[in-house]
């Protein structure tokens, strides 16, 4: 996805109703200070858009049809280093990050996820 239609749907969400966001989920077991300046933790996630830091990330399986399947959880933006178009989230070692992947593998998602973006207060 390019960084302008990202930047625009990024606007557009944060300002009104929910929107969803096709993204691709993977894990990630660094520890360590994230870009945000916190460090590594639950809850925590990544992106490649740096516009994106300091609101969350609400991630639901993208079901091979395109409907929202279930829920996975809420994680706040706060560190960055990979793709535009995918939500890498912060586990503690490499077995939960395997269980992690299992969900947004299940029911033939294949690592597919729908994001909310929700502004921080």
């Amino acid at each position: 996805m390019s960084e302008f239609i990202l930047t625009i749907i990024t606007s557009i969400v944060l300002a009104a109703k929910p929107v969803y966001i096709p993204m691709n989920a993977t894990a990630y077991c660094l520890t360590g200070t994230t870009a945000s300046g916190m460090q590594t933790k639950y809850g925590v996630c990544a992106t490649g858009n740096k516009k994106l830091m300091g609101n969350e990330a609400v991630l639901y399986q993208r079901l091979p049809d395109g409907s929202k399947g279930k829920y996975i959880g809420t994680f706040l933006i706060a560190d960055t280093g990979c793709a535009n178009s995918v939500i890498d989230v912060w586990k503690p070692d490499i077995d939960e990050c395997q269980e992690f992947m299992e969900v947004v593998y299940a029911d033939g998602c294949k690592g597919q996820i729908w994001v909310e973006l929700r502004k921080v207060e």
